[in-house]
């Protein structure tokens, strides 16, 4: 078998395995909350892979209209391994309240992104400063349009 062939097929196997995980989001955003009453307002993402290994870190915001509107933001860890050791594993990377609704503590929020993300290399990206609307069916936004479709209802 070619190197090149032998490449392509481990190419399509990772691709695979990250097909897998696109439709979760949802359920890993529900498996994670705090509490029955937060509601899982925006998403966003850091990415590498090399070779055999790729390590995602899913960022979610929620806000729980029950607790002084609270902002939460945690961030999970997923490694997915083909080959030897083959399968997904999650570990919590972060579980931090970030302000309120009304009064979000943005700079905190990319502080902490940039703590908890990749490094820009040709293997992966860090986290992007435009985040994903679950309720837009993931349409790109800005954080602060996201936050305010939540703001004083």
């Amino acid at each position: 078998m070619k190197k090149s062939e032998l490449k392509q097929i481990i190419k399509e196997e990772i691709l695979s395995l990250l097909e897998e995980t696109s439709p979760r989001i949802e359920e890993l955003a529900e498996k994670y909350k705090n509490d029955a009453n937060d509601v899982f307002i925006a998403y966003n993402e850091s990415y590498w892979q090399w070779e055999y290994d790729t390590s995602i870190n899913h960022a979610f915001l929620y806000y729980d209209p029950m607790d002084n509107n609270l902002l939460r933001l945690i961030i999970i860890n997923e490694h997915i391994k083909s080959g030897i050791g083959k399968g997904k594993y999650y570990s919590y990377k972060l579980n931090e309240v970030v302000g309120t609704i009304n009064k979000p503590k943005l700079a905190q929020i990319r502080s902490l992104l940039k703590q908890n993300g990749h490094q820009r290399t040709r293997a992966g990206y860090p986290f992007p400063k435009i985040w994903q609307n679950p309720h837009k069916n993931y349409l790109k936004e800005d954080l602060t349009s996201i936050l305010k479709e939540y703001q004083n209802v």
